[in-house]
């Protein structure tokens, strides 16, 4: 301590007194950007690489790769709370995100307060579905790290996706380019904002500099794929869709492609993409994945199931298709009851039920019982009810796979006039016969006189 007062105090050594003032300053200015973005920690130095670069695929839409460095970032530091947070975001099923949830609650008091308020807003947004909450949060932690991009992307993506406000999505993007000029999936997120809008010029120009910042990607050309399909211009699609196929080595490509064309009723197209994508990787339960979800999408039950189940004898862990195996057969089942309506047999329709199944109609006591549904429905029958049309909206499967629980709409016919529309809500559950209805209840959309 003495030596540095005497250097201090020697005018001679001005310069060197000088250099170490700038090293000083330097150091803190260092120190102080690094700290305008989100902490993130962790106990290993490859696990933080790993997850940035996770976070990284994650913006440039390309799950499947995010989640291999996610998983590997965890294996590495099991307490990664940022990590599981970004698998739970990336997972499709919620009992996927109540697990990665879970995790990283248990290391809550082991992070920084602003990686805990990420839990909160992770949470909101990803399990409890209040997007305004999520967005509170995002925004208090864009405000305290003005230099994270990542934040403003977190906010934009809410307003786009899930409360629908495109316009407001744009400024965020904006704001996340400005504060790293690097974040180049800024512009993929404009593009497809400007996508969801229907303002397809703007979302051509947005996707063309997001191509040519990121040639390397397949999505910068799987997303043009998506934007000349929607207009009509399937051609230039195709060279697109090709493009993408070049720079990708998991399938993906094919997937979107395809998933694409059967969004815009293109369904012999988007068929051959996951056909192609099964015969490119014949061991990959995703493949089959894929094409069953198209199957089920075109209420191609049991195609559909067929695809699952090949899925399941290559992974019999694989939770995608294990849970989609479940709604094919909830389809089937659908189907099965109305055919039996149409040809006004209520016994078929008695026999889709549990020995203990219920009705639960409006106004009524339950009826329970084989027996007892076979006769209410003969009686509607006996009322002039012609036809049904049911439409499976949710489907959620129980994490023991016993249950499951559908939410849907139908409509009850009477010859060429539409007698009823409302909602139901049905449990499933699965028995030696296959999945059967457990309880049915429904509600009208009509206003019901007293």
């Amino acid at each position: 301590m003495q030596r540095l007062m005497k250097f201090f105090l020697n005018k001679n050594n001005y310069l060197l007194k000088l250099f170490f003032v700038v090293l000083l300053i330097s150091t803190f200015c260092d120190f102080s950007l690094r700290a305008q973005t989100l902490p993130i920690t962790t106990s290993s130095e490859q696990a933080r690489e790993d997850f940035i670069k996770a976070r990284d695929f994650a913006f440039h839409w390309e799950a499947d790769q995010a989640k291999q460095l996610l998983i590997k970032a965890v294996a590495e530091d099991p307490s990664f709370v940022l990590a599981y947070l970004h698998l739970m975001g990336l997972s499709q099923f919620r009992v996927q995100r109540k697990h990665y949830y879970r995790l990283a609650e248990l290391h809550r008091y082991e992070i920084s307060k602003s990686e805990q308020q990420m839990i909160d807003a992770f949470r909101a947004a990803f399990l409890d579905a209040e997007y305004k909450r999520a967005l509170q949060i995002f925004r208090e932690l864009s405000d305290k790290y003005p230099d994270d991009p990542y934040l403003e992307g977190y906010i934009g993506i809410r307003y786009c996706w899930y409360l629908h406000n495109c316009e407001e999505a744009a400024k965020h993007f904006n704001e996340a380019i400005r504060r790293d000029s690097n974040f180049i999936q800024g512009y993929h997120l404009l593009g497809n904002a400007a996508l969801e809008g229907k303002k397809y010029d703007v979302a051509e120009k947005y996707l063309n500099k997001y191509r040519n910042l990121a040639p390397d990607h397949w999505n910068a050309y799987a997303s043009l794929g998506d934007l000349y399909v929607r207009t009509g211009r399937y051609d230039e699609a195709a060279k697109q869709f090709n493009l993408a196929l070049k720079h990708d080595g998991t399938g993906f490509a094919r997937f979107s492609a395809g998933y694409s064309y059967m969004l815009n009723g293109k369904n012999e197209e988007a068929e051959k993409f996951f056909k192609q994508n099964i015969r490119i990787q014949p061991t990959d339960p995703g493949a089959y994945n894929f094409l069953g979800t198209f199957y089920l999408y075109t209420k191609q039950y049991k195609k559909a199931a067929q695809q699952f189940k090949r899925a399941l004898v290559i992974d019999p862990d694989f939770s995608d298709s294990r849970d989609n195996l479940v709604r094919s057969l909830i389809g089937q089942a659908n189907q099965l009851f109305e055919q039996a309506f149409r040809q006004q047999d209520a016994g078929t329709i008695a026999s889709l039920f549990t020995n203990d199944g219920k009705l639960l109609p409006a106004g009524k006591n339950p009826i329970a019982g084989s027996d007892a549904i076979s006769k209410f429905w003969k009686d509607r029958f006996d009322a002039g009810l012609t036809g049904a049309k049911l439409k499976t909206l949710e489907v959620y499967v129980g994490s023991d796979r016993e249950t499951a629980t559908e939410v849907g709409q139908y409509t009850f016919s009477a010859g060429n006039e539409t007698a009823d529309e409302g909602k139901y809500v049905v449990i499933w559950k699965r028995t030696p016969e296959g999945w059967k209805l457990h309880r049915d209840i429904w509600t009208t959309n009509h206003t019901v006189e007293q």
